[in-house]
């Protein structure tokens, strides 16, 4: 497509539309033709259209049921929040959060369970923060772990004794990226023991 000034154009153009506002084009890419005709091609686009209102479809938003949702209008898109909000990701607030979802408030960095029987659910199994029914050989276990770090709080409960008739003290040592050991102060000691990590921040 041949390039010519468009001031050179002595023909005549017509139109019955008005648009108020700043259009700005790629000089490499904008044309007229002989005949008048205003063309944008190659590689070059439209840059910059001022005071427009947006057309429905121009949005385009990925997502699954229960997260962010979008509808289209004649001049309007609306983005919506259902009343059920589930995150791929995770949140994090740099000042202060507060938000609603239920029974349950994040407010200032804590986390609030407003109604009583409400609690914390935490996802047992491999490399987990929480485990139960681990159960001590000759007074030790070594847990496997690699989300142990040094800033790991391991608790370990005792559940059920086994050749003790009364729970004994247990020492945790940590292996940061490894696991965790568990040894009770009597070293025949077989009893069964919850346990849950919590990171020190």
């Amino acid at each position: 497509m041949a390039n010519f000034n468009p001031l050179g154009y002595t023909g005549g153009i017509t139109g019955n539309t008005t648009r108020l506002g700043v259009v700005q084009f790629d000089p490499v890419d904008f044309s007229v033709s002989e005949s008048g005709v205003v063309s944008l091609g190659g590689t070059g686009a439209l840059q910059t259209i001022n005071t427009q209102a947006p057309i429905a479809g121009n949005y385009t938003l990925a997502g699954t049921a229960n997260q962010i949702t979008k509808t289209d209008t004649a001049g309007t898109t609306t983005f919506s929040l259902p009343s059920a909000l589930t995150a791929p990701g995770s949140v994090t607030a740099t000042t202060t959060l507060t938000a609603t979802l239920g029974a349950i408030t994040a407010s200032n960095g804590n986390l609030v369970l407003n109604t009583a029987g409400n609690g914390l659910r935490v996802k047992s199994g491999s490399n987990a923060r929480i485990g139960v029914g681990a159960v001590l050989s000759g007074g030790t276990l070594a847990v496997a772990n690699t989300s142990v770090t040094a800033n790991t709080v391991v608790i370990p409960v005792v559940t059920a004794l086994g050749t003790v008739t009364a729970p004994k003290a247990l020492l945790v040592t940590k292996n940061a990226g490894v696991g965790f050991t568990v040894t009770s102060a009597d070293a025949t000691d077989t009893s069964t023991f919850d346990w849950y990590l919590v990171e020190a921040i």
